[in-house]
């Protein structure tokens, strides 16, 4: 029931069903037994199967699976190396897309203007690229620390590292939402853009 705390299965039945009136049916992953909940597949060892390359892919098809292994310890940093790796990626390949909307949007100015204000965007890119991932966690960081306190003032019952690899993991959704945003800009040709 609480991380790090067995409770025998008859020891404190009422004390278990006290608390899940107050938390819903039952723990995140847990069944009225005490076991994981039906549809985790569980070893023999109790460990949800699997680790960090298989919740890379579960989490589009079976995101609960993903988090049975993120509430039995599953870390934070290796789903941000791949949020970071693709952010880094998404932003090298939004640079042209920026310096067209860039020209778009920048009405009255010389054409010299214009030339100095792309070669900018296109020489100080690169640091972008580089800033992303750490702007990413960055903003990761402040996020996860106003939901961990939120989530312990009511239940109690969060780790400031299960949420950051909570949302490192949900981030992934919306990551390949933009790089399919990506591929179809660059498929339609960057001159499309209006």
């Amino acid at each position: 029931m609480f991380v790090g705390v067995p409770i025998p299965d008859g020891a404190a039945m009422g004390v278990r069903s006290s608390f899940e009136g107050v938390q819903g049916s039952s723990a995140m992953n847990e069944s009225r037994g005490g076991g994981p909940a039906p549809g985790i597949d569980v070893p023999p060892s109790g460990e949800p199967a699997g680790g960090f390359w298989i919740s890379l892919l579960e989490i589009f098809v079976d995101p609960q699976k993903v988090f049975g292994r993120i509430e039995r310890g599953l870390q934070w940093w290796k789903p941000y190396i791949a949020v970071g790796l693709l952010t880094a990626v998404i932003s090298w390949f939004q640079r042209p897309i920026s310096v067209k909307v860039i020209e778009l949007n920048l009405h009255g100015l010389s054409e010299e203007q214009i030339e100095i204000q792309r070669q900018a965007v296109e020489r100080f890119g690169i640091v972008g690229v580089v800033l992303a991932p750490l702007a990413v966690l960055l903003l990761t960081l402040v996020v996860a620390l106003l939901v961990n306190i939120s989530v312990n003032l009511v239940s109690g019952r969060s780790g400031f590292g299960k949420v950051m690899c909570l949302l490192m993991f949900t981030g992934l959704i919306g990551i390949v939402e933009q790089a399919l945003r990506l591929v179809v800009i660059h498929m339609r040709g960057i001159e499309a853009v209006e």
